[in-house]
């Protein structure tokens, strides 16, 4: 077991940043010190505790911290709790995947049901159609079992036999080139959970993560 406690105070705070796998330069920007410094509170831990260097420090560190005996205070120490911050993120991404889920099948399952122009025409004839609506040449049907959907559909073929039925009609012109754009807008919330998602992934990731291999001393 590695004995911390032979280090000072300024040398435990440079194995804390060295243990994260930090340059000398990245140790000495961080703490306020010159690489110099750094150099020398490297050497003098290599020396308290016995090791040759940056490499066989991490792997002392490991040992350590997959020996139950070892303290929980060894640097990036896995065994730590996550803090409460990160358990909420955990919780949040999991609603997050749950929401975008239930919000794709909902998608799918409120999606009008393809449809032939005959199937349309007999569902008037037994009187099941509540109302038609035709969006350039796409069909619209209401029935009293769901929403259908026919394609390629002419005024003239479908509009006599509403009329006849009484049953309400209603043309309007194609949405065009906004059709894209309404597409993009409708998904915009499973874009933007899907980028919340890989966010709080890459928060989690990068608070577990454990101490890089460096070889710079």
């Amino acid at each position: 077991m590695t004995n911390l406690s032979l280090l000072s105070p300024a040398e435990r705070r440079v194995l804390d940043e060295a243990a994260l796998g930090l340059t000398v330069r990245e140790i000495a920007e961080r703490l306020v010190l010159t690489p110099a410094t750094v150099k020398t509170h490297l050497a003098h831990i290599y020396s308290k505790l016995e090791v040759r260097g940056r490499v066989d420090l991490l792997a002392r560190l490991r040992q350590d911290r997959r020996d139950p005996s070892a303290g929980e205070g060894l640097p990036g120490g896995p065994r730590r709790r996550l803090p409460w911050m990160m358990r909420t993120l955990q919780t949040l991404l999991v609603l997050l995947i749950v929401a975008l889920f239930a919000g794709t099948l909902l998608t799918v399952a409120t999606r009008p049901t393809s449809a032939t122009l005959e199937d349309v025409q007999r569902m008037l004839d037994r009187g099941s159609v509540t109302a038609l609506r035709l969006e350039g040449s796409t069909l619209h049907a209401t029935t009293d079992s769901g929403s259908y959907e026919v394609l390629g559909v002419h005024s003239d073929q479908i509009r006599p036999r509403a009329m006849e039925r009484s049953v309400a009609y209603s043309e309007v012109e194609a949405p065009g080139i906004e059709s894209p754009l309404l597409i993009l807008w409708s998904l915009t919330p499973y874009m933007v959970m899907a980028v919340l998602v890989g966010f709080i992934l890459a928060l989690i990731r990068r608070h577990t993560a454990g101490p890089r291999l460096a070889t710079a001393t």
